[in-house]
């Protein structure tokens, strides 16, 4: 057997290359078209089919796994499942899939806001324009084209105007060279065609850009790079976001996001605004004066907006200024503003603002500003945000805010309810479907009758109580292999769970497990694993190792560092390819010696291989398949690192590792190898870790594998150092008088001859 199947079978159990594909054979499979629905309705999922169960998916407007559940088919072969939308769901088309291994088949429904509902189903499309130069013109005007699947706007283009359309390059880097004759550099050095997608230009290939339904693509020639185009027809104003002045426009252009961001505010990890006449900050007075003028003041405004126009909105303070650009709405609508209070949030600074119909869209995003008194030391904390009703969590919008007049001004794509808060004041808002996610996973562990060490691992680090059996179980088996293992795996993992489960791994039935570890005679022979866990378990209880052990930590870190890849990922044996899952558990290995340059270099060549070798709908290929564990794995390495795993990197066109786990989950609660397959318990134990792991960087607990080797004054061989000298040793390091004979680490060698320069 090879190395690297023996070394995932007996260390983390990365069962992948034990799980077979599933045989599809001749099986069908039928999903009845749904009717659009309104929040409140109740939602059915059903159709035909030979096999004898179906797993039914619900992914909302945003992308995310929304409902799931496995139908069970009766005997004349149909299935059906049913649930209720609550009275706050999302409006917009949301997308059902049912079946089983390859075989799924999908569908999609529209929720709507109110009124009559059409009970069709009626395809998603999007509106296409191609606009020239002022010679060429307008050469394809503002039309629907059906949307298809995987569609972007190199692809609706080629398909809708067909020869008219030169491209070079492919995937991310196509570039459209020519459309009806009219190419790049036929105006000048500057000229070429570029695209927006809802009013907003992009940068990146316009073949990687994934599309939904409702989107609005435009196609514009500029003769100097861009700066002379903004959204819709036309050449551009003086600025290139409308209605904004030069300085705001500016100050916009400097923040990471886009009005269509749906990232919560405490997975942000660019900036979200940007702060002009920060020297003339507004005075206490003036704030005060603001802040009585708002106390009294109260908004319930209702105006309409014909589509074709611009529309400034409005109360007689300036409170609240909302300005809808013409064609940002393709029909006549009365737009609401209504002013109200949330005194459970503490990090609110100002009041909520519920801009209505709540659900409204815009082809072209919209402006607007909300005036604070701004009373707070920092302003750069601030951020315009609107509510997620469904998971309570805070969404920013670019925006500016001017420290002279206390104004924020942002650009959004929709309405909901709108507010500014402050950063700092923020408290971690539990996310529903991790809670739901490792409530269930916890109880399909409990459920068996015996555990695995990373499973008592798991649970201690979820906080549950240990059954009492697990250390006397632990200390059976030490006892009867009279400590010894052949596989160091086995010690490693055994002292983990031993730790979590409050033993004591260095005196467990007259055994030190720690000692073991160290001094293991093959801890090389199972491959990177051997050298991960060893850092992981020692590192655990900062276990200090004597001078004559086999192995210390700068031995290890420097041969870990040694086998990674010019790819930036580890293989599982020297000279393999990079792996997903070890690149990720070295991740949690070296999280607790950032500080050094070579390892601080190491990880962020990793993060950036694993977002690279990501799949487009969020998971991952080991072994050339997908599964659940290599998710679990990379999720568990970023959050160690200090890296949300929803980071933009992360965040695919058609998922992220969040949602991509959860697809996994079963409906006991347990977690499959492989989609479609039943729940497997190694799957199940690695994902739960993997959701605590998030868990804990949510909450800025640090990594589930506890270390307390994080300051810069500790030598990695200070254990050599004599009692008596070791604590004026580390003051000397952190006073910077000496830094150790290594560059790369922090290494002191007391024992060494003493060299003066």
């Amino acid at each position: 057997m090879k190395l690297k199947a023996v070394s995932i079978m007996m260390i983390l159990s990365l069962l992948v290359s034990l799980f077979p594909f599933q045989a599809v054979g001749a099986e069908s499979l039928t999903l009845t078209d749904i009717s659009n629905k309104r929040p409140g309705d109740q939602v059915t999922l059903s159709g035909e089919t030979s096999l004898s169960e179906v797993i039914v998916k619900v992914f909302d407007p945003n992308e995310t796994l929304y409902y799931v559940d496995v139908a069970t088919t009766s005997a004349q072969g149909i299935f059906s499942q049913s649930f209720t939308l609550p009275a706050q769901a999302a409006v917009g088309t949301y997308t059902v899939q049912a079946g089983k291994g390859a075989l799924v088949v999908s569908k999609n429904f529209t929720v709507s806001s109110g009124g009559s509902v059409d009970t069709g189903n009626p395809k998603p499309s999007i509106t296409l324009s191609v606009t020239g130069d002022s010679q060429k013109g307008t050469i394809l005007s503002k039309t629907t084209v059906e949307l298809q699947a995987n569609d972007t706007p190199y692809s609706v283009l080629k398909r809708t105007l067909g020869s008219q359309v030169e491209s070079s390059g492919s995937d991310s880097s196509l570039y459209v060279t020519g459309i009806s004759d009219l190419k790049e550099f036929d105006r000048g050095p500057a000229s070429g065609w570029m695209y927006s997608v809802n009013c907003v230009f992009l940068s990146e290939g316009a073949d990687t850009k994934q599309l939904k339904n409702g989107d609005s693509v435009e196609w514009r020639y500029t003769l100097n790079l861009g700066k002379d185009l903004s959204c819709g027809s036309g050449p551009a104003s003086s600025t290139s976001t409308p209605n904004l002045s030069s300085e705001v426009d500016q100050a916009l252009r400097t923040v990471s996001i886009l009005p269509s961001n749906h990232l919560p505010i405490d997975q942000q990890t660019g900036k979200t605004i940007a702060v002009i006449n920060s020297n003339a900050k507004m005075t206490s007075q003036q704030m005060e004066q603001i802040r009585k003028l708002l106390q009294t003041n109260q908004i319930n405004l209702s105006e309409k907006v014909i589509s074709n126009e611009e529309k400034q909105i409005s109360d007689s303070q300036k409170e609240v200024s909302l300005t809808v650009p013409a064609q940002a709405l393709t029909s006549a609508t009365t737009i609401t503003i209504k002013k109200g209070t949330m005194e459970d949030r503490k990090e609110i600074v100002s009041a909520i603002y519920e801009f209505g119909p709540n659900g409204t869209r815009f082809d072209k995003p919209v402006t607007l500003s909300l005036k604070v008194p701004l009373d707070v030391s920092d302003l750069n904390p601030l951020a315009l945000v609107w509510l997620d009703e469904q998971t309570l969590q805070w969404i920013p919008i670019p925006a500016v805010v001017d420290a002279k007049t206390g104004i924020i001004t942002g650009l959004v794509d929709h309405f909901t309810k709108f507010a500014v808060i402050d950063r700092n004041k923020l408290t971690v808002q539990p996310k529903p479907e991790l809670v739901h996610a490792m409530t269930k996973a916890v109880q399909s562990i409990q459920s068996k009758d015996s555990l695995s060490d990373w499973e008592i691992f798991a649970l201690a680090k979820y906080g549950v109580p240990i059954p009492p059996g697990y250390l006397a179980s632990v200390e059976r088996t030490l006892t009867e292999n009279k400590g010894t293992f052949r596989k160091v795996t086995d010690l490693q993992r055994m002292a983990l769970g031993v730790l979590a489960a409050g033993g004591n791994p260095t005196s467990i039935v007259g055994y030190n497990l720690i000692e073991k570890i160290y001094n293991h005679e093959r801890l090389t022979m199972q491959g990177t694993n051997g050298v991960i866990f060893a850092l992981l378990a020692l590192d655990s209880g900062n276990y200090e190792m004597p001078a004559h052990a086999t192995w210390n930590r700068e031995k290890l870190l420097s041969w870990l560092l040694q086998q990674k890849n010019a790819t930036g990922g580890w293989p599982l044996a020297p000279g393999d390819e990079s792996s997903v899952d070890i690149t990720a558990m070295a991740l949690s290995a070296l999280s607790p010696y950032q500080q050094q340059e070579e390892v601080k270099k190491a990880i962020e060549k990793a993060v950036n291989w694993l977002s690279l070798v990501q799949l487009e709908n969020g998971r991952y290929l080991e072994q050339k398949e997908e599964n659940s564990e290599s998710i679990s794995q990379v999720i568990q390495g970023l959050a160690a690192v200090g890296i949300d795993p929803l980071d933009p990197k992360f965040v695919k066109p058609k998922g992220n590792l969040l949602t991509s786990l959860l697809s996994y989950q079963q409906v006991n609660g347990g977690f499959s190898h492989q989609a479609g397959q039943a729940s497997n318990p190694i799957a199940t134990e690695q994902a739960l870790t993997a959701l605590v792991a998030y868990d804990y960087f949510l909450k800025g607990k640090g990594s589930i594998y506890p270390s307390n080797r994080p300051s810069d004054n500790h030598y990695l061989d200070e254990a050599l150092i004599s009692p008596w000298a070791r604590h004026a040793v580390g003051k000397s390091r952190e006073y910077k008088i000496m830094g150790g004979v290594s560059s790369t680490a922090p290494r002191f060698a007391p024992k060494e001859l003493l060299t003066r320069v």
